[in-house]
């Protein structure tokens, strides 16, 4: 099942300030995923996005307490090996450098890009509503510099008061 997340005044649909016609519904769920031998959860979002008056429609008929059948999916890809149907969510209005950076895989907001034979890996998510999509992921081979940043961090934190 996918959360639907609401807006400050609790309605499933979030308008852009810009195009108030249009909008996006926000989807967040917390999978299981296996990872070699370990299994854990993670947290995924994704934005639906359409006219305010469709996607209000699709909530009406579809979810059921703000949930929606499905889940999220996600896609990853070396940035040269990416398909024109993902490049495509890139905004063509901006430099790429920045219209590339909500794809960008990392470790966190502030941590290093996860990498594959020294390519930045992309990551983008999906709704499924059938449920059936397998993720398609990119395992990082810079696990050494990611393993530096996590102890720095670590560190960091046992040093703060409190």
């Amino acid at each position: 099942m996918v959360n639907i997340i609401l807006t400050s005044e609790n309605n499933p649909v979030h308008a852009y300030k810009d195009k108030k016609d249009f909008g996006y519904i926000q989807l967040q769920s917390v999978e299981m995923v296996i990872n070699g031998n370990w299994i854990g959860e993670k947290k995924r979002t994704t934005l639906m996005r359409g006219s305010v008056e469709l996607l209000q429609k699709y909530v009406a008929t579809l979810a059921k307490n703000n949930m929606l059948a499905g889940k999220i999916s996600v896609s990853e890809f070396l940035e040269d090996n990416c398909p024109e149907n993902y490049l495509s969510r890139l905004n063509d209005k901006i430099p790429y450098e920045e219209s590339i950076l909500q794809f960008l895989k990392s470790v966190d907001k502030d941590g290093p890009l996860m990498t594959s034979g020294g390519k930045r890996i992309l990551r983008f998510t999906d709704y499924d509503p059938s449920g059936t999509a397998v993720d398609i992921l990119v395992q990082h081979d810079n696990v050494d510099e990611i393993k530096a940043y996590n102890a720095a961090k670590k560190t960091a934190g046992a040093n703060l008061p409190g």
